[in-house]
């Protein structure tokens, strides 16, 4: 099923490859853009790095903390952090959200480009269905679906909304998958994704519906769901 899927989806050439090792491939692309581009600085260019390095292939974000940043780096303060981070969401190569914890932190997602994002998910438009009414969400989440795309944030994120090759209806039984593959506690890992934002989730049951889903990514959720829970 799940190779009939990727095929369906124009992947099948590729269908051997993780969500973790397609996301790398894309982020290789974003730390190039960062790398040449004309009005980033070089210390700017060191983050994009360290982002780049630290990136989560289920949230799509980075949550190093900025003095253990500026200490890899080898620079003086966490200033110095603040300061390549605004450079990099000025010219929209990455977008600074707030992150858990107590201090709270910060969290840095690469703003990737259509042709950077086809290579871990399918292009607009080879998704089951474009009739949205008979692409209802059911999900086996009891929780209520929070999507990153607020309204404040809508069009800035316009360009960066995942389209997976599965059907909407079925995603109750790909998230029993992934549950199930997690280990004892999947439900509760999912369940967490899913109250911080529910593209987590999606993510996670396309690249289970594409074949693509393999064990270094089930560790990359459950990376992410413990951060998560630091709040």
């Amino acid at each position: 099923m799940q190779r009939a899927i990727a095929e369906k989806c124009g992947l099948a050439d590729v269908a051997t490859l993780s969500l973790r090792e397609r996301v790398n491939k894309a982020k290789q692309k974003w730390l190039q853009r960062v790398m040449y581009h004309p009005d980033t600085s070089l210390a700017g260019k060191c983050f994009g790095y360290v982002v780049a390095d630290a990136l989560n292939c289920v949230t799509l974000d980075c949550w190093v903390a900025q003095p253990t940043i500026a200490e890899r780096l080898g620079w003086s303060s966490s200033k110095s952090v603040q300061r390549a981070a605004k450079g990099l969401s000025k010219h929209g190569l990455i977008v600074i959200k707030d992150g858990f914890g107590r201090p709270p932190g910060r969290r840095y997602e690469p703003v990737f480009l259509h042709h950077e994002r086809d290579i871990f998910v399918p292009r607009p438009g080879q998704n089951w269905s474009n009739d949205p009414g008979k692409d209802v969400r059911q999900s086996s989440l009891r929780i209520p679906h929070r999507s990153s795309s607020t309204e404040e944030a809508a069009e800035r994120r316009s360009a960066r909304v995942d389209s997976w090759c599965f059907n909407p209806r079925e995603r109750g039984a790909f998230e029993k998958e992934v549950a199930e593959r997690l280990g004892a506690d999947g439900w509760e890992v999912l369940t967490r994704l899913g109250e911080a934002d529910d593209a987590y989730v999606d993510r996670l049951c396309g690249a289970c519906a594409a074949g693509w889903l393999q064990d270094c990514d089930l560790i990359a959720a459950r990376l992410a769901s413990q951060q998560l829970g630091k709040r």
